[in-house]
């Protein structure tokens, strides 16, 4: 369990950044991209150049557009329900939500996060994440932590929170271990380390052109 959450997390992580793959985007910042993400697999990660340098490139024909199932933004939505409805009968018999198991997963390998990290590190919005914080402090499974800064709101397990992370764990770790043999440990870690260098090579390519559209929010990000 303690390898899905980071599964699904990477996997979110990229799906929210897939839209910048539907945008303009320039032949330097495909470039740079390619080069960042130099893996077998680069071939499958289709990037769409609509715009270069202020030109705009010949529209691509239907006839020409990659099958709706090697769709890189369809493939990890459909990746995510797929293992998310593997393991959300272990966290809603507890009454939990995924974004508030995504949160107390966080916590049990940190002392004490920060409201901006947690959200970052768990793919869900700030507003969201404050009506998380107030439903878990007030079921006693996470508590405010004191802190010299007071615009940072830290926040930790408490040995209730813990505790209930372990039993999740410890009841869904057979399901997790299940999956890990049919799709085989080594291909797992290896989807891992790949679904990180799609993220990290998003996240450095070059600022989008500046008259690109705001992101959208990610379903499930609540």
């Amino acid at each position: 369990m303690q390898a899905f959450a980071g599964t699904t997390g990477r996997i979110e992580a990229a799906l929210r950044l897939c839209p910048n793959f539907l945008r303009p985007a320039t032949a330097r910042q495909y470039a740079a991209a390619a080069k960042k993400f130099s893996f077998e697999n680069t071939r499958k990660i289709c990037i769409v150049l609509q715009m270069q340098k202020g030109k705009r490139m010949p529209r691509i024909r239907n006839s020409e557009l990659r099958k709706f199932e090697k769709s890189l933004p369809i493939a990890l939505l459909r990746a995510r329900e797929a293992t998310t409805r593997l393991f959300k009968p272990f966290i809603e018999s507890h009454d939990l939500t995924m974004p508030q198991w995504r949160v107390l997963r966080a916590l049990a390998e940190a002392d004490a996060l920060d409201a901006k990290t947690l959200a970052e590190r768990c793919v869900i919005l700030p507003p969201s994440l404050t009506r998380i914080f107030r439903c878990l402090t007030q079921r006693g499974f996470i508590a405010q932590v004191d802190c010299n800064d007071a615009r940072r709101h830290m926040v930790r397990l408490t040995d209730e929170g813990r505790a209930l992370f372990e039993d999740v764990v410890q009841e869904s770790e057979p399901s997790y271990k299940q999956l890990a043999d049919a799709f085989g440990p080594e291909r797992l870690d290896t989807l891992l380390d790949l679904l990180n260098d799609l993220r990290n090579t998003v996240q450095t390519m070059s600022d989008p052109v500046e008259d690109m559209p705001p992101l959208r929010k990610v379903a499930g990000g609540r």
